[in-house]
């Protein structure tokens, strides 16, 4: 039986607080710690996390201890006090590759936007989900959403969800992702838009496949 795999993390809040930890599901940990951040007044700016590996629990106390000796104090598995690089390094202290999230902006194409609205298949209620999809777009531009979230939200019937979303997808202004459960991830095109720096990096689609490519230098100065 293959060892359960994990991820260790650092997360760096608005406040200045550093949360090192470990988790089997890093996305729906960082999903939580954006919820209750926001509950209390703050936000979540960046998250530093590992590849997937067997000993994240054991690698978990030396992240841990690795960022007690740089900080200025310790609550649990908060810090403060800690340089954003130095946050990075102890988790790099673990040899494993490091991946990171960003809380970018939305950003999207003017031109896009008029050829949606020319076009006769957007009814109300494809447009309606599009635009429900967009406020839903996660880390990398995934976007997970069950359609019975959608059906409720927007109060349509769920086989109109269904078709609307097969509708966008022929459309191409969404790209099937990989499989969750059941039920398919989506990403955004990046021809209609995405969520990400525009001060430095532009998605973009890597020539006709559906995956996508993070181009540095898409500013100049």
């Amino acid at each position: 039986m293959n060892a359960e795999l994990g991820c260790c993390y650092v997360i760096i809040f608005s406040n200045g607080f550093i949360k090192g930890g470990k988790s089997g599901d890093f996305g729906k940990r960082y999903k939580a710690h954006k919820a209750r951040s926001a509950s209390l007044g703050i936000s979540v700016k960046k998250a530093f996390y590992t590849e997937p590996h067997a000993a994240y629990h054991s690698n978990e106390k030396r992240l841990l201890s690795a960022l007690s000796a740089v900080s200025e104090a310790r609550i649990g598995e908060f810090f403060c006090g800690v340089a954003e690089d130095l946050a990075v390094q102890a988790l790099n202290s673990l040899g494993l590759e490091i991946s990171s999230i960003n809380e970018y902006r939305f950003t999207a194409f003017r031109k896009s936007f008029s050829e949606i609205a020319a076009d006769k298949e957007m009814t109300l209620e494809p447009h309606k989900v599009w635009l429900y999809l967009m406020s839903r777009l996660d880390f990398d531009n995934f976007i997970y959403v069950a359609q019975t979230e959608i059906a409720d939200r927007l109060g349509m019937k769920k086989p109109n969800v269904s078709r609307s979303i097969k509708l966008l997808e022929r459309k191409e202004l969404i790209l099937r992702g990989p499989k969750l459960g059941h039920s398919h991830a989506w990403r955004l095109n990046p021809d209609y838009g995405y969520k990400g720096d525009p001060d430095g990096k532009v998605c973009q689609p890597d020539g006709k496949k559906t995956v996508f490519r993070v181009i540095d230098g898409g500013k100049k100065d």
